[in-house]
């Protein structure tokens, strides 16, 4: 008998002996736990259908991979956190006094590194979600940084991925926080008939909810030299509420395609903000979108 409905914490059944098929009865049943609201995880194990579940590991990481030895009541499992690889714990039968074999990235204490907060939020649509906010390397209250959204439906289950820098994946939130970026990585529940509402609902309450954890320091006021930059004169006039208020604009077009009509009006929309706030030289580049056609299926596929 699990809490899982009284706790949130959601359970579900481990198969330690995959050679065996089905579940003895008679054994002791292993479950993973998760929970939703705070991305702990870990596991527990009940001994029998009216006992309670026993948590016998659950901590603020993601614990995974359980597995246990063919002939002695040891188990194994990995930990790992955004900020602290994967390692390999070795504990006893009941996962009590687990002892870490080895550091899978020993280097990493040479470098800055970034970390992670989960940020909860409501929508006006009354979905409460959830996003990471990661912090840039070396992160220091006193200055700004940029911030980079990173929006593909529901993330925030990701809290305690360990991401490795790497200079072939374009999206690395690491890399990106290594070159002093915040990024903000938010749950998105799309609804039926309304994509585009609904990524902005989400967005403006994850961007409060980040402000909040992280109010970014009023900038000096610039001088001469800073005043005749083009480039931060046009920076200074970025708000929060002008980008909210682009998104917003640009809900208006829905899907858009290349070459369609749809997305030809969202550019000249683009173009006609640019030129309000003083962009006045903006250019247009005329292309020709011809993609290579598609190769035939072979028949009888």
């Amino acid at each position: 008998r699990t809490s899982g409905r009284d706790d949130g914490v959601q359970h579900r059944v481990v198969d330690l002996d995959s050679d065996t098929p089905g579940l003895d009865p008679d054994e002791p049943l292993w479950l993973s736990l998760f929970d939703p609201d705070t991305k702990a995880s870990g596991y527990g194990r009940t001994d029998g259908r009216e006992s309670s579940v026993t948590r016998l590991v659950f901590e603020d990481a993601s614990v995974g991979r359980l597995a246990r030895a063919d002939d002695a009541p040891r188990y194994v499992f990995v930990k790992e956190r955004f900020d602290d690889s994967p390692d390999l714990f070795a504990a006893g039968p009941d996962l009590d006094e687990p002892r870490q074999l080895g550091a899978t990235n020993p280097f990493q204490a040479d470098f800055a590194w970034g970390r992670n907060e989960l940020l909860p939020y409501t929508t006006d649509a009354g979905h409460a979600v959830h996003a990471i906010l990661t912090y840039p390397a070396d992160y220091d209250p006193q200055r700004t940084y940029p911030l980079i959204l990173y929006q593909y439906e529901r993330l925030s289950q990701g809290l305690h991925r360990y991401v490795t820098p790497s200079r072939t994946s374009y999206y690395n939130v690491q890399v990106w926080s290594q070159q002093g970026y915040f990024v903000l990585q938010p749950d998105i529940v799309y609804e039926p008939g309304r994509p585009g509402p609904s990524a902005v609902d989400a967005i403006e309450h994850a961007l409060d909810a980040a402000l909040a954890a992280a109010p970014q320091p009023t900038p000096a006021a610039p001088g001469q030299d800073a005043q005749d930059d083009p480039a931060r004169i046009l920076v200074s006039r970025l708000t929060l509420d002008n980008y909210k208020a682009t998104l917003k604009g640009l809900t208006q077009f829905g899907d858009r395609r290349q070459g369609t009509q749809r997305n030809r009006d969202a550019v000249d929309w683009i173009e006609a903000q640019l030129q309000a706030v003083g962009c006045t030289n903006t250019e247009r580049i005329t292309y020709e979108y011809a993609p290579a056609p598609r190769n035939p299926r072979p028949q009888g596929q």
